[in-house]
């Protein structure tokens, strides 16, 4: 059903409090359990080999783009699932130049970080104190249960960086992290180190280019069961995105897939005005004559400053008034639909 949505939450109870919410308001809605695949890719290597194969990749693209890679922010920004596309297609080259160098980054970060660690003490020696630690770890902990958003303090985002240096680092046996600090337990050459890098496609780098830096390429595949809840056609019609946005504040839900509902709601809703405009004016009206009128609309004012186009195809146009009938708010034969 083209008015179909699906949200997916964290907890059964939170679920079942929103279904419990939508009934309450007239909106049938199910629980149902659904499992979820997904897939990531990584690389591997001692961390000196990935270092070389990312400073050879970087000195070739350097070589035939002097355009430099983008920062952080503007690489997740344009690699973010937006869901109206522009219409120039990203370059591909750039990204996959700023994520080298992103990634390079990281890797470097992470050996200069053992390096310092080896030269300055000996085994044994505690690297951070337990007051030390626990004055790190306190006010990030605090912004997490605050759920800061955007607003994550620089030095909380320092901190985390630092931690996750630390877990890399006990998972390698270099040190061990108690209640009294962190102890250095064994020195070793920060080049050799393993690590593991995460990349966004399979073919982010040739094998040949994988083989010369002993880097091996792996899949990670995830399987779970998630707790969505379906919501019927009739939430287009009771419900705007704000109404649903504050049903759900305090329930864990899972946000890129809120975002996705929202978004839904905006544009389908969108096209139910448009249809009732339609119909309203013509005051009787074929489905096909509302179809050759809906064959592509233009938000008037620009969505997220962008001029947006809608494109839907006749069968989703044509789901979308069966819907509006099984509603009463349009009536009629398909040659003579009317307002009811």
């Amino acid at each position: 059903m083209v008015l179909e949505e699906f949200l997916d939450f964290n907890h059964d109870e939170d679920a079942d409090f929103f279904i419990r919410f939508l009934k309450s308001k007239g909106c049938p809605a199910t629980k149902m359990r659904r499992d979820i695949y997904s897939e990531s890719f990584a690389i591997r290597g001692e961390i000196g080999d990935m270092i070389a194969m990312l400073e050879e990749i970087a000195r070739e693209e350097q070589s035939v783009s002097a355009e430099p890679p983008l920062d952080i922010d503007s690489l997740a920004a344009l690699l973010s699932n937006s869901p109206v596309s522009s219409s120039e297609e990203p370059d591909a080259s750039l990204i996959k130049s700023s994520i080298n160098a992103y990634n390079l980054k990281l890797l470097k970060e992470k050996r200069d970080y053992v390096a310092d660690i080896m030269a300055r003490y000996t085994v044994g020696d505690k690297i951070a104190s337990s007051e030390e630690i626990h004055a790190i770890y306190s006010p990030v902990a605090g912004e997490i249960r605050n759920d800061p958003g955007e607003e994550f303090f620089e030095e909380s985002r320092q901190a985390l960086i630092l931690f996750g240096k630390f877990a890399w680092m006990k998972e390698h046996g270099l040190i061990s992290i108690r209640q009294s600090g962190v102890t250095l337990l064994k020195k070793t050459d920060p080049k050799m180190i393993p690590a593991i890098q995460v990349i966004p496609t399979q073919d982010m780098y040739t094998e040949d280019m994988l083989d010369k830096h002993h880097v091996s390429l792996y899949r990670s595949i995830f399987l779970k069961t998630s707790t969505s809840v379906a919501l019927d056609p009739p939430v287009h019609f009771i419900f705007s995105p704000k109404d649903i946005g504050e049903a759900l504040v305090g329930l864990a839900v899972d946000e890129k897939n809120m975002e996705r509902l929202f978004i839904n709601m905006i544009f389908k809703q969108y096209l139910i005005g448009r249809i009732t405009g339609i119909v309203k004016h013509a005051k009787t009206i074929s489905r096909e004559g509302i179809l050759l009128e809906m064959r592509t609309e233009r938000i008037e004012n620009d969505w997220r400053d962008c001029p947006t186009e809608i494109s839907a195809s006749p069968d989703f146009v044509a789901g979308i008034i069966t819907h509006m009938r099984k509603a009463k708010i349009l009536t009629g034969s398909n040659e003579k639909i009317r307002l009811a």
